[in-house]
């Protein structure tokens, strides 16, 4: 019953390890931890009320997967737990670290220009794609990190190899979790995982779409601080 709970527990523990590991970019993974939960806890809602004023059913659970959570808060709401919220802490703080740690790079004092384009991007490639397509939430999820991630690389192109291998990494990190997760809890995916309503391509067992939202989250998301801040990587 509780496997996404104890799935975002460990990734907890991930990200504690790694917040201990660079005391220099903790305030990186706090801040890319909250403003990820915050924007995507805001696009949730707004995208709940206007789906619901112009009569599409949108939601997360059960279009995409159906997983319990506490409280069955994740059933009552169409896909918002307390459990997501977690995940998008931990997820964004990780991001936000993976290629400085992996690559041993360090976020300099030298500041350039500041951006928010990619997030109003992000939002409104988001939007349409549920209200023009009424795609699965995965999808839009998808579509509105790739639109994000290419206005950053077009505005910071220096900001280009970090959004690459961010991507990269996180991918391949997210893959080994979740394959390891389905060798704990074996029937996982069959579970909870609305497959009639995906592509039903599993890599290994991992369904296609995770892999896809990994690296689109990465792409945009690893040199999110970066992008807002007006930061240089060294």
């Amino acid at each position: 019953m509780y496997e996404y709970l104890i799935g975002v527990l460990i990734m907890g523990f991930a990200w504690l390890i790694l917040f201990f590991i660079r005391n220099d970019l903790r305030k990186s993974m706090i801040w890319s931890g909250f403003f990820y939960t915050t924007l995507l806890t805001l696009i949730f809602f707004v995208g709940r009320g206007i789906t619901t004023l112009v009569g599409l059913d949108w939601r997360v659970i059960p279009d995409y997967w159906n997983t319990d959570t506490l409280f069955n808060l994740g059933r009552i709401t169409g896909g918002w737990s307390i459990e997501d919220m977690l995940f998008m802490f931990f997820a964004g703080g990780i991001i936000a670290v993976l290629y400085e740690i992996l690559f041993e790079r360090r976020i300099l004092n030298v500041k350039t220009r500041q951006h928010i384009l990619s997030i109003i991007g992000f939002l409104i490639a988001g939007t349409l794609t549920v209200i023009l397509f009424n795609f699965n939430p995965i999808y839009s999820l998808i579509i509105a990190s790739l639109t994000g991630s290419i206005i950053i690389i077009i505005q910071r192109r220096d900001l280009f190899r970090h959004a690459i291998y961010g991507g990269i990494s996180f991918t391949v990190v997210y893959f080994l979790g979740f394959s390891v997760f389905i060798l704990i809890f074996p029937n996982l995916i069959q579970n909870y995982w609305s497959l009639e309503n995906l592509t039903k391509i599993l890599i290994i067992g991992v369904p296609i779409e995770e892999l896809l939202y990994a690296f689109s989250f990465g792409l945009m998301w690893a040199p999110m601080y970066e992008y807002i801040h007006g930061n240089k990587i060294k």
